[in-house]
């Protein structure tokens, strides 16, 4: 039974089309996930517990509905698909389609490499989708290309505010974690690393 449709609150698609290996919501507590997916499954259910109506068009290995949100595959979503609140996460080309959402973000993870911008055009106009950024730098690059219409919050990776309690500065010794593919910059990381401990 989807328990989603149930529900009264603002319907949610969030979709994630981006994907190397089929992904969903139980990963991230059994087996591990890549970082930008997790964060699609911690956005979803706390948005879900605020009451939304939240479906995720990714890539599980099947359909499925965990902690109130539905998972499909990402070809069952549809510009055509009418919602309150449509998140493109790491594809801004989803926004420039005509969709039937009222309020449309993009929630772009990536470094602006040539590719990526060469395939973003934004949108002008009352119905133009707003922005998310990950990273200051991110969003410095795609401005200074773009113009300041695309201009919007950096909103670094989502942590849901209940798992804030689990943070307990007196029981974490210090440690660094890298939840990253390795080309992303860990060659640097490690270099550095001297000196980072040295501070």
């Amino acid at each position: 039974v989807d328990v989603s449709a149930l529900r009264t609150g603002p319907v949610v698609h969030l979709v994630a089309p981006s994907a190397v290996e089929p992904w969903g919501p139980l990963q991230p507590e059994q087996t591990g996930i890549g970082a930008s997916e997790e964060q699609v499954v911690l956005l979803s259910r706390w948005l879900s517990e605020l009451g939304a109506r939240v479906t995720v068009f990714g890539h599980p290995a099947q359909p499925c509905v965990d902690r109130g949100v539905t998972y499909r595959d990402v070809k069952a979503w549809s510009p055509e698909l009418s919602s309150d609140l449509l998140i493109a996460h790491r594809e801004p080309w989803i926004a420039q389609h005509e969709t039937r959402a009222k309020r449309v973000y993009v929630w772009l993870h990536d470094q602006p490499d040539t590719f990526l911008r060469a395939a973003f055009r934004p949108t002008q106009g009352a119905r133009a989708p707003r922005y998310l950024w990950l990273t200051e730098y991110m969003r410095h690059v795609f401005l200074a290309r773009f113009g300041d219409s695309i201009d919007g919050p950096v909103v670094r990776y989502f942590l849901p505010p209940c798992d804030l309690e689990l943070l307990d500065p007196e029981c974490m010794e210090p440690s660094v974690c890298y939840p990253s593919a390795p080309y992303r910059g860990l060659a640097e990381l490690l270099e550095l690393w001297p000196r980072v401990r040295a501070a």
